[in-house]
């Protein structure tokens, strides 16, 4: 009589899934190395959009981060997922935008924020929170890709799996920087997914040096905010971000008694900004510590570290 009443109460879950809108994304914790140990798993950290793709009876919604909808910016993503064989799914990954060598395009990406890339973006996915009628979420994690391997089984070119591996958390981040990501992604293997911010998710971002050329001086308007950053690419001077973070009062003092006397009336970098700026004759150069490659078109999270006498 009990399994009877058993049987007939999970029927009407399987006709009436308690299935949820969108769900608070679980966070990663930086503190500055990876992990090491059996219990730890690692994923290349990609460089793009938290998204979170919805499966529903063949219908699917994509959601940001922040858990508005853009699946008509993801179209040919969404259109890739009706072809999914379970019925019922919720997927957590990242959006991104590849370069021909592989890696990601952060930067094109976030041009085409404001409409749809569809044709240029791919969908990493890396956890598996829902299937059909069961919450995942309490599994180990290392369970939870494996039900997510099945369930992109089928070879699609807009859905990608993405791949963890179990060798040595510094060993694994040594290979990042070799290969130009952004950094890695250390899981607890045992970890059930929690929508908050913790010690089960490590992020550790490489880091890379570079010197940059100084194309101008930005302005909030009298003040001083930052330094114009460029590169020669192909014989071309090209536009590679804004630095502020590591410049001091004492900094500022010294920078414009070099730059001051390079003042230009015209930008003399491509796909320049059109802020409050002095535009410098691009001659002196910066050591810079930032972060997503050296392959970016602009620097992401970028340290002022000096001039370069």
């Amino acid at each position: 009589m009990a399994t009877s009443a058993l049987n007939q109460a999970r029927d009407a879950t399987v006709r009436s899934p308690n299935y949820p809108d969108y769900i608070t994304p679980c966070l990663a914790t930086d503190i500055g190395r990876p992990p090491t140990g059996e219990k730890w798993v690692h994923e290349i950290k990609l460089d793009g959009f938290r998204s979170q793709l919805h499966l529903r009876n063949g219908e699917v919604t994509i959601y940001s981060r922040g858990g508005h909808d853009w699946t008509e910016r993801y179209r040919s993503v969404a259109h890739q997922a009706t072809r999914l064989s379970a019925k019922h799914l919720v997927i957590d990954g990242e959006m991104v935008v590849l370069r021909e060598d592989g890696t990601c395009d952060f930067w094109a990406l976030q041009k085409g924020a404001r409409a749809s890339i569809s044709d240029r973006v791919t969908y990493f996915a890396f956890d598996l929170l829902y299937q059909d009628c069961e919450d995942q979420r309490r599994l180990p994690f290392l369970e939870r890709k494996e039900l997510l391997r099945k369930a992109l089984a089928a070879s699609f070119d807009r859905i990608r799996y993405v791949e963890h591996f179990e060798a040595d958390g510094p060993t694994v981040w040594a290979h990042a920087h070799k290969i130009n990501v952004e950094g890695i992604v250390s899981k607890r293997i045992d970890s059930p997914y929690r929508s908050t911010r913790g010690g089960n998710w490590i992020k550790t971002p490489c880091q890379y040096r570079e010197m940059l050329l100084v194309a101008g001086i930005a302005f909030d308007g009298e003040n001083f905010s930052g330094l114009y950053l460029a590169r020669r690419k192909n014989g071309a001077l090209l536009y590679a971000g804004k630095v502020e973070d590591g410049i001091t009062d004492e900094t500022i003092a010294r920078l414009r008694v070099r730059l001051d006397p390079l003042v230009t009336r015209r930008p003399s970098v491509s796909t320049a900004p059109k802020p409050n700026a002095k535009w410098i004759e691009p001659v002196v150069k910066v050591r810079i510590l930032h972060r997503g490659g050296l392959t970016a078109e602009r620097v992401r999270r970028p340290v002022f570290k000096g001039l370069v006498e």
